[in-house]
């Protein structure tokens, strides 16, 4: 009985000196819900990895937006257990896998997820997950710049059992204007838009993002815009994976 509540102790002063004020015990670490990341932990993670899903979709053909939206979404904008301690930042399990794992509590108790060295392995892991599985396949008939279809296609090919998580995708690329990277290059400074949950008219012709608070003004290079129409309400259940088993 000692040596288990010496193990919870120990585990839990880990997370703490770890992830700061977030909690971990006995490696059950959930990622925060997007409604309680602050604006700028997620622009941060933005700006941080905005190349690095603009060259997995020009590799793979999956849009840099659901990119970014899903790694916000299963990582926590990178706070939670398994992006912090394991560079995985979409909850990839150790099924088919010969690289290190790493335990945390999920649909069982301490279920293996594959450990990266780096985070941009988490992202190619995650792009070979949907080109390389057959019910992924109607996904990619899709156009890149579709962020909606591509949402709502994951969901309806199983990729999650939460039934609000093409809801939350959504919510984030709009939020953010993530769809902007769908035709951005590496290159090009990360624009980020935080605006209401409508899509401006130019940007569905593939148009480079504007300031809509600005008179139709580009937004400047990195730049973080806000208006002041009520942002979109997203469900706080978290979401959890059918296939990554």
């Amino acid at each position: 009985m000692l040596h288990r509540f010496r193990s919870y102790y120990y585990t839990w002063l880990i997370g703490i000196l770890v992830t700061g004020p977030v909690r971990c015990m006995t490696g059950t670490l959930l990622p925060p819900s997007p409604e309680k990341l602050s604006p700028s932990v997620c622009e941060e993670y933005i700006r941080t990895y905005y190349k690095t899903a603009i060259r997995q979709q020009r590799k793979h053909n999956i849009p840099a937006s659901i990119i970014l939206a899903q790694g916000v979404l299963e990582s926590g904008a990178g706070q939670s257990y398994l992006a912090l301690a394991g560079n995985n930042h979409f909850g990839i399990k150790c099924k088919n896998w010969e690289g290190p794992c790493i335990h945390k509590d999920d649909d069982l108790k301490q279920e293996p997820f594959r450990k990266y060295v780096r985070v941009e392995e988490s992202f190619e892991d995650h792009s070979l997950f949907l080109t390389g599985r057959d019910h992924y396949k109607p996904l990619f008939r899709l156009r890149t710049t579709d962020y909606k279809a591509w949402a709502h296609g994951l969901k309806k090919c199983g990729y999650a059992t939460d039934p609000h998580y093409a809801v939350k995708l959504i919510g984030l690329i709009e939020k953010y204007g993530l769809y902007y990277f769908d035709t951005a290059k590496e290159t090009d400074p990360p624009v980020i838009l935080r605006q209401s949950a409508t899509r401006p008219a130019a940007e569905a012709t593939g148009s480079k993002v504007r300031d809509t608070t600005t008179k139709g003004r580009p937004a400047k290079p990195g730049a973080v815009t806000k208006k002041t129409a009520p942002r979109a309400t997203q469900q706080t259940s978290t979401s959890k994976k059918q296939h990554k088993r």
